[in-house]
């Protein structure tokens, strides 16, 4: 009996050590590398959950050339986009030859990057991707 309690509580022990080196081994690495991230909680964030709810609830024009002046202008009146922030810009269509990219237009501020084309199928459903691009003019799912 005196062998079964001293093996359970050797086992318990070694348990309770082996519980904390690990809780220690984990605080002590730095999480902010594993959990730094540019676009969320981010205006650009916000800003793409308002463009979303306007699809939803279909406010822009269906129009592939004039979606994205739309959609300039939707901002600009939202008040999401303040005076100290850079200006959206229209530019050509995506060169991107993926099938989701082909001819959507493009809206940029320099780091966030906007693709959105409606459905040729279904003028109700829009392709839209986002990024913030900060090296790079255009997004890294855009590249062939």
């Amino acid at each position: 009996m005196t062998f079964l309690y001293s093996s359970l509580s050797i086992l318990f022990l070694s348990g309770i050590i082996l519980i904390s080196k690990h809780a220690t081994l984990f605080t002590t690495i730095n999480s902010t590398e594993y959990l730094e991230n540019s676009y969320k909680s981010s205006k650009y964030q916000i800003t793409d959950r308002y463009i979303l709810n306007l699809l939803y609830k279909n406010e822009l024009k269906d129009q592939d050339d004039e979606l994205c002046y739309s959609l300039k202008q939707k901002l600009l009146s939202s008040g999401f986009i303040g005076t100290s922030d850079k200006e959206y810009f229209v530019f050509n269509n995506s060169s991107s030859s993926h099938p989701l990219l082909i001819n959507s237009c493009v809206l940029s501020d320099g780091n966030h990057r906007i693709l959105i084309k409606s459905n040729p199928s279904n003028q109700n459903i829009y392709n839209l991707n986002t990024c913030v691009a900060d090296d790079k003019y255009i997004c890294s799912f855009e590249e062939d």
